[in-house]
């Protein structure tokens, strides 16, 4: 037998029927598309029949991504996946192989209830899947199979996320300022390890008040610094409001991001902000820098905020302001409310550009101001 990764076409063929992926023995050709391909095959170190899927292109990190995805599920309604193999560039996933239809296909001339009763199964399926807190985000009726016996299993995980946490905690900012829990403790990572999180923790009344006084006396500087000692980014949410702790907080920052909506009331507030910032910048935090404002939620359709964006971007400087505006988004809300990264969630492709047009347009200042600036030239707010 010749082998796939040294042979393979990039549209099947007879050739096929020859070739083999490891130790598995191409049996026929299960169906292709854009994505990718998928085949039949054997086992011959179990002896049973497998389903091996190859996505097209060179790009690994889709199918290791719903071989992990579709790994964490064991349920009758989900299709079960084996492992994970190289297919000379390319990642292949092998799993069960169902025999049987799509879905889509299966329901055509069905009475109503046998379609409600394999919908039901998916929905077990998908609810296996959630408990599990993964997100499929491409549900259909072509990425159900329907086996002899009437049995619905969900696949294609391709664009699946894991939504949450790998450790969930409800202590915070708060208990490590009263010495209650250690950095360690407040911290939660995601699954993927990319990204930690630091929530405020349940904060009582009597809370408030000791924020006011840690931002006071610096140690809410200095909680903040420890926090994120050996972390190369760190984005700190603080909405203005809430006195000195956003004073505090710029104290122990390298640069700030005024973020407004065009609100009447909060483009009133502009002035106070940006005195606040160069009071900082001019006292305790000479390196702090006002990175820009950046317009969010913005409406287009409403006439009171597209004449606030205007009457902002006539006031402002123009190199104060950055080009991007953030639109007003449902996306943005739904994946925030899941922990999905826009950039992840169905239907947030969009923003996800202008998230890196903002970064883009960051990067350009950055550039900007080490080249424009002599080495003894203190940097400016403005």
């Amino acid at each position: 037998m010749t082998d796939l990764a040294e042979t393979m076409p990039e549209a099947p063929d007879a050739a096929w029927a020859d070739a083999q992926i490891g130790r598995y023995q191409m049996r026929r050709l299960l169906g292709s598309g854009g994505m990718g391909v998928v085949i039949a095959a054997h086992d011959p170190d179990l002896d049973r029949e497998v389903a091996i899927k190859i996505v097209a292109g060179d790009e690994a990190a889709r199918p290791i991504r719903e071989a992990q995805a579709m790994a964490r599920l064991s349920h009758p309604n989900v299709v079960q996946v084996y492992e994970v193999v190289r297919v000379g560039a390319r990642t292949a996933i092998v799993m069960e192989l169902v025999e049987g239809v799509e879905l889509g296909a299966w329901q055509k001339d069905r009475s109503w209830r046998e379609i409600a009763s394999a919908y039901a199964q998916a929905c077990r399926g998908l609810a296996a899947a959630h408990r599990a807190e993964i997100v499929h985000r491409d549900f259909k009726p072509s990425n159900a199979l329907v086996d002899e016996d009437g049995v619905v299993r969900v696949t294609d995980f391709g664009l699946a996320h894991a939504t949450n946490l790998r450790r969930r905690t409800s202590r915070g900012l708060i208990d490590f300022l009263k010495r209650q829990a250690t950095a360690a403790e407040v911290r939660a990572t995601t699954r993927d390890g990319v990204l930690t999180l630091v929530g405020t923790g349940e904060v009582a009344p009597a809370d408030v008040g000791l924020l006011e006084r840690a931002a006071v006396d610096g140690s809410l500087r200095a909680a903040v610094e420890e926090l994120a000692e050996g972390f190369r980014y760190v984005v700190i949410d603080a909405p203005a409001g809430v006195g000195a702790v956003v004073r505090g907080i710029l104290e122990g920052s390298d640069g700030t991001i005024l973020v407004i909506n065009c609100r009447a009331i909060t483009v009133r507030a502009i002035p106070t902000f940006l005195a606040l910032v160069q009071d900082v910048a001019g006292g305790a935090n000479p390196g702090l820098r006002l990175e820009g404002v950046l317009i969010s939620t913005f409406d287009a359709r409403s006439s009171s905020e597209a004449g606030l964006l205007e009457e902002v971007r006539a006031t402002l400087p123009s190199d104060l302001l950055f080009r991007t505006v953030l639109p007003h988004d449902e996306a943005v809300e739904e994946a925030s409310l899941r922990s999905i990264p826009i950039a992840l969630h169905r239907g947030g492709e969009a923003m996800a550009r202008l998230y890196l047009d903002l970064a883009l347009e960051l990067r350009e200042r950055e550039l900007e101001m080490m080249q424009g600036r002599s080495d003894d030239e203190e940097p400016s707010l403005f």
